[in-house]
C-alpha cells in the first residue's frame, strides 16, 4: 500500500510527496532547451502541468516501496546486536542512511528511483544472510571500503561546488558494485567491477 509505505518515509509522507513532485518537475524541465523567451516558458509550463501528475503518481509507488523496505532493514539492524557483527552493522546502517534520507527522491531523481529500490533490496538481502556469513561479509567490506574512501576524498577535494557528471556517475557505479558483491543473485548493471571502479577513480585523480 502506497500510503503505508510513505508513512515510513524519512521526513514524513507529506515532505516525500512534495519531493517527488519536485523531482518530476525537474525531469520535465530538463528535457527542454534553455528557455529564452515567453513562448518557450509557456511551452515548458504547459508540459509540466500535463505530465507531472502522472510522473509523480507513478514514482510514488516506487518511493513507497523504498521506504517500506528501508523500514524493514532498520528493524533487521536493530536486531543484529552480536559483537561479531558490529563492523557490518555499522556499515549497513551508514549505507542505508546514504540511500534513504530526507530529500533522497530529489537527490536521486525519478530516473534513478528504481535503482535506489534495488540497492535497498540488496541491503535487505545482505542483512538477511549476515548471521551465517560474518567472515565473508568482512572480506566483501575489504573490497568496497578502499574504493569508497577514495571516492569520499575526491568529493572533499571538489568542495561545495557542482559535482561533475562523471563523478556523480562513479558514485552510482559504486552502488552497483555493492549489489554485485553483497547480493550477487540480484540484477546489476553490466560492466561494474572493482577493477573498473578503481580505474575510474584513478582517471579522476582519486
Amino acid at each position: 500500500d502506497v500510503r503505508l509505505g510513505l508513512a515510513a518515509a524519512p521526513g514524513g509522507a507529506a515532505a516525500c510527496v512534495a519531493d517527488t513532485v519536485l523531482a518530476a518537475v525537474d525531469l520535465v524541465v530538463a528535457e527542454h532547451p534553455t528557455v529564452r523567451d515567453p513562448q518557450a516558458f509557456a511551452d515548458v509550463s504547459a508540459d509540466v502541468r500535463r505530465r507531472v501528475p502522472g510522473l509523480a503518481g507513478d514514482a510514488l509507488v516506487t518511493v513507497a516501496q523504498i521506504a517500506h523496505t528501508a523500514s524493514r532493514v532498520k528493524g533487521r539492524l536493530d536486531r543484529l546486536t552480536a559483537p561479531s557483527l558490529v563492523e557490518s552493522v555499522a556499515d549497513a546502517r551508514a549505507h542505508l542512511e546514504r540511500l534513504v534520507r530526507p530529500g533522497f527522491v530529489v537527490v536521486a531523481g525519478l530516473a534513478r528511483l528504481p535503482d535506489v529500490a534495488r540497492y535497498v533490496d540488496a541491503l535487505d538481502y545482505r542483512l538477511e544472510r549476515l548471521g551465517g556469513e560474518v567472515e565473508r561479509d568482512a572480506r566483501r567490506l575489504a573490497e568496497v571500503h578502499p574504493l569508497e574512501r577514495r571516492y569520499r576524498a575526491l568529493l572533499q577535494r571538489l568542495g561545495r561546488g557542482p559535482v561533475p557528471a562523471e563523478v556523480v556517475g562513479l558514485g552510482w557505479q559504486l552502488e552497483e558494485l555493492r549489489v554485485g558483491i553483497f547480493a550477487q543473485s540480484l540484477q546489476t548493471r553490466a560492466g561494474t567491477s572493482t577493477t573498473r571502479c578503481s580505474k575510474a577513480l584513478s582517471a579522476l585523480g582519486a
